[in-house]
């Protein structure tokens, strides 16, 4: 009986280091645009007089930009249409998503061009 407790007590702490487990992708990441994008964002950088590298934090349950934490309700992954996304939901109904792309880089498409996000 105690040999069986003891496995019992071991398949729910794995259980449970299982469910507490992040969605993979926590790291700082590098934007970069391409397409239309590229002269957007240079444009931007230019009149907010940012210079470097833009970066973003993407934590378990928060993301940081330019020095704000912004707490999410939840960041998890989801395959569609045979695509990895990395969803972002905020406030129960928004919600964000960046392709993920063969080499780990985060792809948000905005239309008339891409923002791509590299891990660092």
């Amino acid at each position: 009986m105690a040999r069986y407790m003891k496995y019992v007590a071991a398949l729910a702490f794995t259980l449970l280091l299982t469910a507490c487990g992040g969605h993979g992708y926590e790291g700082t990441y590098k934007l970069e645009a391409e397409g239309a994008m590229a002269g957007l964002l240079k444009m931007a950088q230019g009149m907010s007089g940012q210079e470097g590298d833009i970066t973003i934090e993407i934590g378990s349950d928060y993301l940081i930009s330019e020095g704000e934490k912004i707490e999410v309700d939840e960041i998890t992954t989801r395959v569609s249409n045979g695509k990895k996304y990395l969803v972002i939901v905020d406030e129960g109904s928004s919600e964000d998503a960046f392709e993920i792309g063969d080499n780990g880089t985060l792809i948000q498409n905005v239309g008339f061009g891409s923002l791509v996000y590299t891990k660092l």
